[in-house]
């Protein structure tokens, strides 16, 4: 993996995460990166503002009419439909991408929100990872209709 995409996938101790919940801890990777420099210290706050975003989104998709596990450990991930509702919700642009092996990437969600918060997301096996350097992550962009790499994203 490359260093600067941030996993989140085990916790301090590399225990996987057996909770969905990984959009949320994307989120406040976004907002708070502070809190990864120094994960022995932090890390109770992080699990505490992972747990914060997803009552807010629970709260957020309840007006919906959408109901979700009052317990987070219960959730089962965000559905592609949700993402609209997630970027209103917190205010934020999400794009999603999938890196390939040949170092490529193909966008799997693009935001068509013009919030200047862009957050950048790496899904690779349904799990989504933060992207901290979107300039880093890669220099040759997939087109998924005909598989055809270019130099730019548009």
């Amino acid at each position: 993996m490359k260093k600067h995409i941030i996993t989140l996938d085990k916790d301090i101790k590399g225990r996987p995460y057996r909770d969905h919940l990984c959009i949320f801890r994307c989120f406040a990777a976004h907002n708070h990166p502070h809190y990864l420099k120094k994960p022995h210290r932090r890390i109770t706050m992080f699990n505490h503002l992972v747990e914060t975003y997803y009552r807010v989104w629970r709260s957020f998709m309840k007006k919906k009419q959408v109901q979700l596990p009052k317990n987070p450990k219960k959730y089962k991930g965000i559905h592609s439909d949700h993402l609209p509702h997630f970027e209103k919700c917190f205010d934020v642009s999400v794009n999603i991408y999938d890196l390939k092996m040949n170092g490529s990437i193909v966008p799997i969600f693009r935001s068509i929100s013009l919030c200047g918060n862009v957050m950048h997301l790496n899904m690779n096996n349904r799990h989504l990872s933060y992207i901290q350097n979107f300039q880093l992550y890669s220099k040759k962009y997939g087109c998924s209709t005909c598989s055809r790499l270019f130099k730019t994203l548009h």
